[in-house]
């Protein structure tokens, strides 16, 4: 049920300005160039700030289902399903097939579970590569099936093109601390296929990022050394090509943490402070709680030192604390407790998807940070297909590009402006905030056709079906 109303937020919710818009943008483009390669934030402006993985997945989608929201958000749902089935396997070595339900049903009532499980960003990919790293790990280490052992490198290489070489902080570094405590490094090497798990790596991510190179030279200098480096540990950077410095204060991944991962986490504080069999661990099970907290804490506390963070590098980290809640409550023999919180969670969460969608449909001026309003109107009202759609802004917004289809042009200059014009009636879209040096003889000349609150601003639609008197000093 959970799932679906996902499902049908995705559907009904348009993408937004400017991550989801952002990166659905990214997709089409890559589908309408037929570049595979290269991503693209505008035709011909390379997009470095990211590998292709989750744009090949909402690229591939739209091509087979059509351009659209739902289309482009689809494989962020898919890759969801998976995390939910390989944390069951992972919950099934250890806590039998009633632990490995509960473990779906934790991690899937998460609060940034849920939200990451349909959205058009590289966080799903990233997700589920860890998953992928974390689950395999663990049941080759166990003895089980040795494909797990090349399973384990499989996710390597895709984390290295979901999100790039940050896919060690959520899994390298985790390993090295649980093989140290737990002394299992003489295991490991033994049970891990090293050599051609290594070059399966290298032959899942090497060709993409040499091609990406030959393409685009100097994008290997940006992203490896601006976006992994400067970006956490330089406060405010600002080599971002695309975007702002996020500042946060040190520490402030604990709060995001909390956040996410409720209500579990603070059913996990109650039991932490009352509850003193919690603290009491067999010696069998040290290293099934030392593995979980390694990929909870390791990458939490890696983070605390970066102020350039954001909500979603709490992601990874998601599938081992839905593991470790389980697991608790099993052992204290809780599961009542469980299937109540379950079940109150889902209800919960189903409605407030629910409200959300709605309230995005019925008031899209006041939720809404998205173009598809705009862009409608302008379809619906032009009377031929070379009556394109231009933006009194520097440069157009995603939403207003993916829900074109690529034809919202952009531009505050009155030359720039005069030149589409000349072409023939074109439609013109000037905002409240920001006026530019044609906003008055516009609104003279011409009847306002339909005004849409967008971003904190009122965009108006003009239709121009002859040249504006300020465009003969440049015929």
């Amino acid at each position: 049920m959970l799932m679906l109303c996902r499902m049908i937020a995705m559907y009904f919710i348009p993408l937004n300005d400017s991550t989801e818009a952002r990166y659905a943008e990214i997709a089409r483009l890559m589908l309408s160039s037929h570049n595979w390669v290269s991503l693209m934030h505008y035709p011909n402006q390379y997009f470095w700030a990211k590998p292709p993985l989750s744009t090949w997945l909402s690229a591939i989608s739209m091509q087979q289902l059509g351009v659209s929201a739902l289309a482009a958000r689809l494989p962020a749902l898919f890759l969801s399903i998976f995390c939910l089935a390989a944390v069951y396997r992972m919950a099934l070595s250890k806590c039998g097939p009633r632990g490995g339900v509960w473990a779906v049903g934790v991690l899937a009532t998460t609060f940034y579970f849920l939200l990451d499980a349909g959205t058009v960003m590289t966080d799903p990919a990233l997700l589920s590569c860890v998953t992928l790293v974390m689950v395999s790990f663990w049941l080759r280490m166990q003895n089980e099936h040795p494909v797990w052992g090349y399973v384990v490198f499989i996710g390597w290489g895709l984390g290295l093109l979901a999100k790039g070489p940050v896919v060690a902080v959520f899994t390298v570094l985790p390993l090295l601390l649980w093989l140290t405590l737990a002394k299992q490094w003489k295991a490991c090497w033994n049970l891990l296929p090293w050599v051609k798990g290594s070059l399966l790596t290298l032959a899942i991510a090497l060709p993409w990022y040499i091609l990406a190179e030959r393409r685009m030279p100097g994008f290997l200098s940006y992203f490896i050394i601006g976006e992994h480096f400067m970006r956490f540990l330089k406060p405010g950077w600002t080599g971002d090509l695309y975007g702002f410095a996020h500042k946060e204060p040190m520490g402030m991944i604990w709060v995001f943490l909390f956040l996410g991962t409720l209500p579990w986490s603070g059913m996990l504080m109650v039991w932490m402070t009352s509850n003193r069999k919690l603290w009491k661990i067999d010696e069998k099970d040290n290293t099934w709680y030392q593995y979980l907290l390694c990929f909870i804490l390791v990458p939490i506390i890696f983070f605390s030192f970066a102020r350039n963070i954001i909500y979603p590098y709490v992601f990874p980290v998601l599938p081992a604390f839905a593991l470790l809640v389980t697991s608790v409550l099993v052992r204290l023999e809780k599961e009542h407790l469980l299937r109540r919180i379950f079940y109150i969670t889902s209800l919960v969460m189903a409605l407030l998807l629910v409200v959300v969608s709605i309230l995005f449909n019925t008031y899209p001026s006041t939720f809404s940070k998205s173009s598809d309003q705009m862009i409608m109107a302008w379809q619906k009202h032009r009377l031929s297909p070379t009556e394109r759609i231009i933006y009194a802004l520097n440069a157009p917004e995603y939403s207003s590009m993916f829900y074109s289809h690529g034809e919202a042009l952009a531009t505050r200059d009155e030359i720039q402006l005069c030149k589409w014009l000349a072409q023939g009636p074109q439609y013109l879209v000037l905002d409240s905030v920001e006026p530019c040096a044609f906003q008055l003889p516009i609104q003279q000349q011409y009847q306002a056709i339909v005004s849409i609150i967008h971003r904190q601003r009122v965009d108006t639609l003009y239709r121009i079906d002859r040249l504006p008197s300020f465009c003969q000093k440049y015929s």
